[in-house]
Parts: structure tokens; sequence; C-alpha cells
């Protein structure tokens, strides 16, 4: 599922800027990342602090480390060299990056799904068919929260 489009801020003082622009990968050479091409957002620099991702991927319960490696990528080729970084900081940073994705997208889709109840001028099939899309996109991000023990409160 692809995340909305959001602004996700790092510890270090980096803005990304998620816009959800287009479905093409960056290329990579072969590597550790190589088999997850799909997944992996196309990085353009804004400024001094501050990138573009032209789409995140939540994935499927069963791939969920994806979006993991797709952050640790970002932050490999982003964060500025002075940072230490070290295990505990990798995962500190995903961690509250992760939250703010999981965050970000729950808002939007509990927002859309108050205007579709609140709406009287939809046809039953057109309501059936966006209520079972929020609930897709509600469940698999609880899915994803819970499967990688994220408290988002």
């Amino acid at each position: 599922m692809s995340s909305i489009p959001c602004e996700l801020k790092t510890s270090y003082g980096h803005v990304w800027q998620v816009v959800g622009e287009s479905t093409t990968a960056s290329k990579l050479k072969e590597g550790s990342f190589s088999h997850k091409q799909s997944y992996l957002p196309e990085v353009t620099s804004l400024g001094v602090n501050s990138i573009k991702l032209n789409k995140l991927i939540v994935p499927s319960n069963a791939k969920s480390t994806l979006l993991k490696d797709t952050l640790l990528s970002v932050i490999n080729t982003t964060a500025p060299d002075e940072i230490s970084k070290s295990d505990a900081f990798f995962e500190s940073e995903i961690a509250q990056l992760e939250k703010q994705i999981i965050l970000a997208n729950k808002a939007y889709w509990l927002k859309l799904q108050k205007l579709v109840i609140n709406e009287k001028n939809i046809s039953s099939d057109v309501l059936k068919q966006l209520s079972d899309l929020i609930n897709f996109a509600m469940d698999s991000l609880s899915r994803y929260a819970n499967k990688n023990a994220l408290v988002l409160f």
C-alpha cells in the first residue's frame, strides 16, 4: 500500500516530503537492496535539509521489513556525515519515522471515513467500495504497526 503524501521529520533536522508522484523505482547497482527496487523511492534534494521521496510503500504484513529497509537506505544516503550512524541511531530513527508514516496514514483514512459516513449523496454501491477500501487501509496499517511493535500514542 502506498503512503499518502505527508511530511516526515528526522531527528537530525531534515524534512522528507513524501509526494506519491510516480511508481518508478530508483535504479540501484547490484547489492543488498537491489532485490527490493520496486519499493525504493526516488530521492530528490530540495535543499540542504530537505528531500522529496516520490513514494513510500507500507508493505503487506508478510514483507514488513521492506519499509524498514527503505528507510535505512534513505537515511544512509541523506544523513549528514558528522552524525554517528550506530545501530542504535538507525533503530531509533527508523522507529520514529515508521511511527510518523503510520500515524499520518491512519489520520488520513480516519478523516476520509468520517467524510464518507456523513455524506448523504453517495450511492450504496460507491459507499460499500469506499468503506471496503478504508477498512482495508486501516487494517493493513494496524497489522503493520502490531507486527512491528509500534506504539502509536
